[in-house]
């Protein structure tokens, strides 16, 4: 028997198939956030110029656009695990949800590597930041810990031969 680490009492099939559905949401607003960004960077930006460097004084038509087309891919490959992780859940397919848990755990220990810095380099004022990344972690790895606790569930499944 697997633990089940789902705070909401449902099963960890629904569980990872959450998880999946939420990212599916997250990936399309920040993909869609990310092309309206190169839009009206690429359309508007000579019009503000002037208002972006009085406060950001290095900021340059091409960094933004940079910046937003690195946004806009990443947006897609999580979109796409997470579109994988939601087939997998659902079909129960422990190589899809792998697929998913190793880039989750590459990203995740990346973040925290960020977050490690940030600690290091941190400037007044920038204590809330630090709060919302711990947390966004913390959150992070509790999906990763469903979904492998998920993994485990069908594995001891098909090690049995038992079906759902």
């Amino acid at each position: 028997m697997v633990m089940n680490p789902c705070c909401c009492g449902c099963s960890l099939q629904t569980g990872s198939e959450i998880i999946a559905v939420l990212q599916i949401i997250g990936s399309v607003i920040i993909l869609i956030t990310s092309i309206l960004g190169l839009l009206a960077v690429t359309k508007y930006y000579d019009e503000v110029e002037k208002e972006v460097k009085k406060d950001h004084e290095d900021i340059s038509k091409t960094v933004l656009i940079v910046v937003m087309s690195l946004l806009l891919g990443a947006s897609c490959v999580n979109l796409i695990l997470a579109i994988v992780l939601w087939q997998g859940a659902r079909d129960r397919n422990r190589t899809k949800c792998w697929i998913w848990l190793t880039v989750s755990i590459i990203v995740l220990i990346l973040i925290f590597a960020r977050f490690i810095i940030d600690c290091v380099k941190v400037r007044t004022g920038h204590v809330v930041d630090l709060v919302q990344g711990g947390v966004g972690i913390l959150v992070d790895a509790y999906c990763i810990f469903i979904v492998y606790c998920f993994i485990q569930e069908v594995k001891q499944e098909q090690q049995s031969g038992e079906t759902p």
